[in-house]
């Protein structure tokens, strides 16, 4: 068979140091978008470059793109893995970019197996192959392990859940060539979506757009930006006026999807509210020292089979607190969240959802061993649980099951997002000091793992995002304080059992 030659997509294989100002002019098959070119040229010279920015800004060509002439310049040995988290996404990408190495190697050169998500692609000297796969969490890894991967892009990562980030990680530890083989990574992300914290974090924290840097690791990163202005091919008026309208009046995602703002946690639900500085409480702090205050002790608890539970044991104040440690007084009338129990599955916290299946009767025993074994108190206070049917018989509940296993169990009384709304005043309130507030203690490491990260629900800024897999410490921990925060002290009532 005679193998095309293919048409070059870059003027040149060699490295190119790369600035705002190149005064190198862009390729013909890249002068769709300047800024794809500056990240293509981008991907000749470091091991990890971020391209983020607004909707419409042609990433996803630039890459299908540089991917073309990344197999160029590898030839035979080119192992190209390209991640999306959805499936139809994945079709959608393999098809464009099949028919674009039909067209830079010649359609019979280039053969496509779309149920396995392969690519191949025949050299005089062998076959390249690009492998386009869906993922979600690090169990999908198994399939990967034991693979070398040459190259590897990932899209979409704005809207990864924390298992498909952790997942785009654990993927780059196959990647392997001989020595001065360039491995290029390109990860993709609109703001806004379920890993908006996690890319300020990894990579808009370390450095500005077009700036390298250099991990402890010794790789070399760049962060790199383009919006829907630079794209001269697509209608720019009447688009914005479209992502306008889907905005629905939200300021904060207009600047996301039009200009590509990754403003600190502007998709985090508990970003602007949330200080680790303000609402951490002193790790000596244990309960026995509070009781003299005579708080009013209470909890709440989100129940999960197949995901994890998790509880927390809270105490209202009845009067100030003053903590030595970090000479400041906490108000009356604040909830402090002093224990954690969970059934993660995961003991190091990877996977922040999976639990290990427990039973009613057991998780029971759990709460128990963590207000009375742990906490040195004689009883568990009340607390409120979401529920659930049908686990034992048809009339059989969590809460009715629990509460045969000695645990004070009940209903939450108002809705998820009604919590979320009083948790968000009662942090404001511990930064401004404006009344009451809610604070954590250390150990509460499972909330703490998520608090920060959680993603808001694109189309409802009063919930959590419902791809999000992680929420459960948050939604125990707003359970325990609109539970706390609807009790009140009856006269004469003493710390009892407690």
């Amino acid at each position: 068979m005679a193998f095309a030659t293919p048409n070059p997509i870059s003027s040149s294989a060699d490295p190119v140091v790369m600035s705002k100002q190149a005064d190198i002019q862009p390729p013909a098959a890249m002068e769709h978008t300047q800024p794809s070119w500056m990240v293509d040229q981008c991907l000749r010279q470091y091991d990890v470059v971020f391209h983020g920015g607004s909707r419409g800004s042609g990433k996803t060509t630039g890459l299908i793109l540089s991917l073309i002439r990344i197999i160029m310049e590898q030839g035979a040995a080119a192992r190209v893995f390209v991640g999306r988290e959805s499936h139809a996404g994945c079709i959608q990408l393999g098809n464009e970019l099949y028919l674009l190495l039909c067209l830079a190697f010649g359609q019979g050169n280039v053969t496509r197996n779309q149920n396995a998500g392969t690519i191949s692609i025949k050299f005089p000297d062998g076959i390249a192959s690009v492998e386009i796969r869906p993922f979600s969490d690090t169990k999908q890894y198994a399939s990967i392990q034991g693979k070398t991967y040459t190259a590897a892009a990932f899209d979409e990562a704005g809207g990864y859940t924390k298992a498909g980030w952790d997942l785009m990680w654990q993927i780059q530890s196959n990647m392997r060539g001989p020595e001065g083989m360039h491995l290029p990574v390109l990860i993709l992300a609109n703001p806004f979506g379920s890993s908006h914290g996690r890319i300020v974090q990894t990579f808009l924290n370390k450095a500005g757009w077009w700036e390298g840097y250099t991990d402890d690791a010794g790789l070399r990163y760049i962060n790199c930006k383009s919006t829907l202005f630079d794209n001269p091919h697509i209608d720019q008026k009447a688009y914005v006026a479209r992502l306008k309208r889907a905005c629905a009046g939200n300021p904060e995602k207009e600047k996301a999807w039009i200009y590509g703002e990754f403003g600190l946690n502007l998709s985090s639900f508990f970003g602007n509210h949330w200080d680790p500085s303000v609402h951490l409480l002193p790790q000596s702090l244990i309960t026995s020292q509070i009781m003299h205050l005579r708080p009013i002790l209470g909890g709440g608890a989100d129940w999960g089979t197949r995901s994890a539970c998790c509880y927390h044991l809270a105490a209202k104040l009845r009067s100030d607190l003053h903590l030595p440690e970090q000479d400041r007084w906490l108000r009356a009338g604040s909830v402090l969240l002093m224990a954690e129990a969970h059934t993660l599955a995961d003991r190091d916290m990877v996977d922040l959802s999976t639990g290990t299946g427990i039973a009613p009767a057991g998780w029971a025993e759990v709460i128990k061993n963590t207000c009375i074994n742990q906490q040195g108190l004689k009883a568990v206070p009340p607390f409120a649980q979401d529920n659930a049917r049908g686990l034992a018989g048809p009339g059989d509940t969590v809460t009715v099951l629990m509460g045969q296993a000695g645990v004070p169990c009940y209903p939450p009384s108002k809705g998820r997002e009604a919590n979320f709304a009083l948790m968000t005043q009662l942090l404001d309130a511990a930064k401004t000091g404006d009344g009451p507030g809610l604070y954590v203690h250390p150990s509460c490491e499972y909330l703490l793992a998520t608090i920060a990260d959680a993603p808001a629900n694109p189309n409802n800024p009063n919930d959590l995002d419902p791809k999000w897999a992680d929420d459960h410490a948050i939604d125990s921990s707003a359970y325990a304080t609109a539970f706390l925060t609807q009790r009140r002290a009856k006269r004469g009532r003493t710390t009892g059992d407690y």
